[in-house]
Order: C-alpha cells, then structure tokens, then sequence
C-alpha cells in the first residue's frame, strides 16, 4: 500500500495530528502479515514522542515539533549507522523518512527575496519585520529563515 500524501502546516492542531498518526497505525495494523513492523514501529514512536513533547511545549506547533524530532532523528541515524547498531539505524530511518516525508520543502533564499519583492505595499523596515515573516507564513505554510528577511531589509 502506499502511503498517503499528508500535509503538515503550521495550521494543523496537535489533536489533528494525534488523529492522523493514530489513523496511520490503524491502517498499517489492517495490513496484517503484509505490514511493516519498522513503520508500524515507527508511528507509535512518532506518535509517543510527539505526545511527550507537546506536553512540555504547551505552545510549541506540531510542526516546530516535528522539526526537532527529525533533527533528532537525523543525528541518532548517524550515531547508529557508525556504532554498528543495525538495528537501531534502521528504525531511526524509518522514523527520519517518515517524518521528513511530512515537513513542506523549505523555500531557498531565492524564493524567499522573489516572493519579498512582490511585496512592495510593505516597506522595508526593521519595523515591518513581523509583516513580512507573516506574508512569508500564509506563502510558505512556514516559517523562513529570519536571516533571509533581515537581509531583505537591510
């Protein structure tokens, strides 16, 4: 079976998540003896750190927290992949694929300045900062390297 197309923003609530990720390991249970335990595995893990985290991070987005746990995830792959715990590695993998598969693209610095330019009702002052991070947001559907904006305005 392949996996549906699922679209994390900065919209989605954490309920809405926790009801994807329960709605994922239902689907993969229903697949029986032609399942795939690492992924099965896999959207409990997410599904449990995710849990834990949100609950420390009142405010934190499912999407920042996604974030970190594939940040997370990237660096146990290449501690794993180097400490020959094959074991290990794959699962964390799985867990790093599954979750990458489900952060939009982020825009690159071009994209970023070309959107930016459009805006020519904004003026480009420090003061204006939080407009164009918004714009950004509602375009993207996140967050863009301030730095990127910064530089924008001088």
């Amino acid at each position: 079976m392949k996996d549906p197309i699922i679209s994390i923003n900065y919209m989605m609530t954490k309920p809405e998540f926790i009801s994807l990720i329960d709605e994922l390991i239902r689907q993969e249970m229903l697949l029986g003896g032609a399942r795939n335990e690492n992924k099965l595995q896999g959207y409990r893990n997410i599904k449990s750190d995710f849990t834990y985290i949100s609950s420390n991070k009142t405010d934190a987005l499912p999407l920042d927290i996604l974030k970190q746990m594939y940040k997370e995830r990237a660096e146990n792959v290449k501690i794993y992949e180097t400490s020959d715990r094959k074991d290990l590695w794959i699962q964390e993998l799985t867990e790093r694929n599954i979750i990458q598969a489900w952060l939009p693209k982020e825009p690159n610095e071009t994209e970023v300045v070309d959107f930016l330019n459009t805006l020519t009702d904004i003026p480009k002052t420090k003061s204006s900062f939080k407009k164009f991070q918004d714009a950004c947001l509602e375009k993207f559907g996140q967050k863009v390297d301030s730095q990127i904006i910064l530089k924008f305005i001088g």
